[in-house]
């Protein structure tokens, strides 16, 4: 039995490249849509074994299919194909369920990728976690609702602004204490778009910061017993964490949008609000490279 690959793309050109390629390669069969919405449709008739899409569609974007596989326990691997790859390319990892490449992706990889995607057993899959979904919706850089649901019936919401976490609660939590905590759960998860006005905006922090940070922390567990370090998710007194948020989105949006001269000075601008932050750092290094490499040759 030949495997079923979905493929979501709203560029048709690009879309019959993907389908042309993955047909020849023995022992796949694949089918194509534009929108969510068709690839819902598709979900319910003749579920895939693997899903490539990108994240920015029409309507309704790509992050929401993440909670339609889950909706009908469809544990398979996702591969995201997006323009926004290289801006994030430091903060992303990548693991079995869930790979991004950016655009544009060699009709080799993508085929070599999903062949190894193909061949892990589905009892070695997971369903999505949250910080794939803050990830994706970084990377998007639209507006969501994150609303969650854990086994045991608490519910709760994230709220994401422009890529970036706004605001999270959870049962009678708050703030980094709600966002924490949804972190250790395994819950259920749907997104959708953020058509109002948001809430009170209490996390200040990207996904990448915020999952970077975490990463180090559990690093750290155990090698210094009792030595808490201050977590970005605290609501700790500091008059530099709204500006300094704001500067570093600006510079990560201008840098998304070719804008290198915006994207340099917000991020220099971060910089002398927090000179200690590697993020704001490694990124001013990467986009004064870029200027430099732009300037034509001295004779």
């Amino acid at each position: 039995m030949k495997h079923h690959i979905l493929v979501v793309e709203d560029q048709a050109t690009l879309l019959r490249g993907f389908l042309r390629s993955l047909e020849q390669v023995e022992g796949f069969r694949a089918t194509g849509c534009a929108t969510v919405d068709q690839a819902v449709g598709i979900l319910e008739s003749d579920p895939p074994d693997l899903l490539i899409t990108d994240i920015n569609l029409p309507g309704r974007y790509g992050l929401e299919l993440l909670g339609e596989l889950d909706a009908r326990r469809l544990a398979i691997p996702v591969i995201v194909v997006t323009a926004y790859r290289a801006v994030y390319q430091s903060q992303i990892p990548d693991h079995h369920e869930l790979t991004v490449l950016e655009k544009p992706v060699p009709m080799s990889e993508l085929t070599a990728l999903a062949q190894e995607k193909l061949r892990q057993s589905p009892q070695q899959r997971r369903t999505f976690q949250l910080t794939d979904y803050l990830q994706l919706a970084e990377l998007a850089r639209r507006s969501a609702v994150l609303t969650i649901e854990t086994e045991a019936g608490t519910s709760g919401t994230v709220e994401i602004v422009d890529g970036a976490i706004w605001s999270a609660r959870f049962g009678d939590l708050a703030a980094g204490a709600a966002l924490e905590t949804l972190l250790e759960e395994s819950p259920k998860i749907s997104a959708s778009p953020l058509d109002r006005e948001p809430s009170r905006r209490n996390v200040w922090s990207t996904s990448s910061q915020l999952l970077l940070e975490r990463a180090k922390r559990q690093d750290e567990q155990g090698n210094a017993e009792g030595d808490e370090s201050v977590s970005i998710l605290e609501e700790a007194a500091d008059p530099t964490r709204e500006a300094f948020a704001t500067a570093f989105n600006q510079g990560v949006r201008a840098g998304v949008q070719g804008d290198l001269e915006t994207a340099a000075a917000a991020f220099k601008q971060a910089l002398e609000l927090r000179p200690e932050d590697s993020r704001a750092r490694f990124n001013l290094d990467r986009v004064t490279r870029q200027l430099d490499q732009r300037q034509p040759d001295r004779p």
